[in-house]
């Protein structure tokens, strides 16, 4: 199994696309946080209404919203609240598992590997070490891009914020072997994608806790996508989380569970997703 992780590993390190999408993803924060600057700054904001620029209420309004928030606010929405890694990894994941179906090198490996489960643990710790790597660098590009745009929002909660790094790290892992499962059952990249995504952004378990919700029973809290979503609320942020993506969804404040039972919930589904996987490859010809 090291052996496979090893080839795994240095496969997507060494391939160009995992570059060119951090690469996108931190434009993305430059435009996002130079814009900011712009709206946040009196004397760039009269120069650019001078050549033809137009602010509004709402703009004011935002970079009020903007300068009153942490650094720590800024990462957990731009990371977890708002999907970002959610999606990012999914199609990360999707594409590194159903790509060795594809082009037919699965069964390279499992000449020499004949270890099934090691194939599905191996693409597992990939993608952990994937996602943690994401979170890592793109939250240190913005504590540093915060610093040269001279930015004057404190860094914020630091327990608080390890702690959503945790449990969304947790989340990332259990949606990743969700990924690895709807590969394994489909062998078709796009539709693991879209199930990948549409599971990963609450829409089963909010549409179920949509309905167990008239009889007063809320569940969505029991499922992976919830952990990643609600992380920087589980982490310490509020009782209630209105601003959520699954409570926009759902129209209403979400109930915040608890870390301990985030923590829980997360090595549940992925200890459950991962056993899926590899007995549906097991039963599946490989090719």
């Amino acid at each position: 199994m090291l052996n496979l992780l090893r080839m795994e590993l240095r496969t997507m390190f060494r391939s160009k696309g995992i570059y060119i999408t951090f690469t996108a993803l931190l434009g993305v924060l430059l435009i996002a946080l130079g814009t900011m600057k712009l709206v946040t700054t009196p004397s760039m904001k009269q120069e650019a209404a001078k050549h033809g620029m137009e602010f509004d209420a709402d703009d004011e309004s935002d970079a009020q919203e903007f300068l009153a928030d942490t650094q720590t606010d800024f990462v957990s929405n731009l990371l977890f609240n708002g999907g970002l890694m959610t999606v990012l990894m999914a199609i990360i994941g999707c594409i590194a598992v159903c790509e060795d179906f594809d082009n037919g090198f699965v069964k390279n490996i499992f000449s020499c590997c004949t270890d099934k489960k090691a194939y599905v643990f191996s693409k597992l710790i990939l993608l952990a070490v994937v996602s943690a790597a994401f979170l890592v660098l793109l939250s240190l590009c913005t504590f540093v891009l915060f610093r040269i745009f001279g930015f004057p929002n404190p860094i914020g909660d630091l327990p608080r914020l390890l702690l959503m790094f945790v449990i969304g790290w947790l989340g990332l892992i259990s949606l990743s072997a969700q990924s690895i499962f709807f590969c394994m059952l489909t062998r078709n990249t796009i539709l693991s994608i879209l199930l990948s995504i549409a599971c990963g952004l609450g829409a089963f378990d909010g549409m179920l806790d949509l309905l167990t919700g008239q009889a007063g029973i809320h569940i969505a809290e029991f499922f992976p996508s919830y952990n990643v979503l609600m992380a920087p609320y589980i982490s310490g942020g509020s009782d209630t989380a209105n601003n959520s993506l699954l409570a926009l969804m759902l129209g209403g404040s979400m109930t915040v569970s608890a870390p301990a039972l985030s923590v829980l919930v997360s090595l549940a589904w992925t200890a459950i997703y991962t056993f899926l996987a590899a007995a549906i490859l097991k039963r599946k010809d490989i090719c």
